[in-house]
């Protein structure tokens, strides 16, 4: 009876650290947030660019992915780059909120997209600012410069719309800015009535509480209704007399061979096209801009 108890207790404390991690922890994962099948970076950059996406998911509470192709067969800058954000199963939380940088240099075409949350973090003026600092380096190749760039400033700007956030109920807070021609714009635009925040140490403990307290009542609710079972110390009970009879009794060993192929990669297809650039939403809800490089 308590090896029953115990193995139920262990499946559900494992169903319940699964449940936190999916809701409370970073959807980081360096096998798609990253993938440079031009080959346009080392491994060393590879890794160092790695830790700055794992490190800006984590803080900001929002998916961020890099693809980096060179293939002249494709549909569409923004329908590759919306493929790719689906087929890797992007998207931080259940509204899948992400931006994604898609470079394709058989063409010259990138496309920074937006979903959900990212809409609200970066606006048009905020992906022109982005992507203009970071396209000088681009076409002189100097990719992992260029790149990194890109993730700081998407970082600072993620930053600035959760603090403007904050303050948003306490003041009336001035987020817009003058550029050269003395146009305002309205850098970090955030919704009042329902901010968007992240995820505090402080929330993380509450829900593995929540989690610890729904798995104490049900082994307690368990432990309960197993109560009607007594220890038994002669295991002949439960024999029947001259029943069990053995007349011979041998070891063998069966070996088995086990092959593995790898999964091969998948990679995007389609007609030709041309991309556009600016920015816009697309009919599948996707935001961003792009344009050449």
């Amino acid at each position: 009876m308590k090896k029953i108890i115990s193995k139920i207790s262990l499946l559900i404390l494992m169903m319940m650290m699964m449940t936190y991690s999916a809701f409370a922890l970073s959807t980081y994962n360096d096998e798609t947030t990253l993938i440079d099948q031009a080959d346009v970076l080392t491994n060393d950059e590879e890794t160092k660019l790695e830790e700055l996406i794992g490190k800006f998911i984590s803080e900001n509470k929002l998916d961020l992915a890099i693809i980096l192709i060179d293939d002249e067969n494709y549909v569409s800058p923004q329908e590759d780059a919306e493929k790719y954000y689906k087929d890797t199963k992007m998207g931080y939380g259940d509204t899948e909120d992400g931006i994604l940088l898609y470079i394709n240099f058989a063409t010259n075409d990138y496309r920074f997209i937006t979903r959900h949350l990212g809409q609200s973090i970066y606006t048009d003026y905020g992906i022109e600012n982005i992507t203009s600092s970071m396209l000088n380096d681009l076409s002189n190749g100097n990719y992992y410069d260029s790149l990194k760039t890109y993730v700081t400033l998407c970082d600072k700007y993620a930053k600035e719309f959760y603090k403007n956030a904050e303050k948003a109920n306490d003041s009336n807070i001035d987020n817009t800015s003058v550029d050269n021609n003395g146009t305002v714009h309205n850098d970090y635009a955030y919704d009042v009535d329902n901010q968007y925040k992240p995820i505090t140490w402080k929330h993380e403990l509450i829900i593995l509480g929540v989690g610890l307290l729904i798995s104490t009542i049900v082994l307690l609710a368990l432990k309960s209704s197993m109560n009607t079972a007594k220890d038994a110390t002669y295991a002949g009970n439960y024999i029947i007399p001259d029943s069990f009879k053995l007349y011979r009794e041998s070891d063998k060993y069966l070996y088995s061979h086990t092959s593995r192929t790898a999964k091969p990669k998948e990679t995007s297809s389609g007609g030709g096209g041309n991309s556009s650039g600016g920015s816009s939403t697309s009919s599948g809800g996707f935001g961003g801009g792009g344009g050449k490089f």
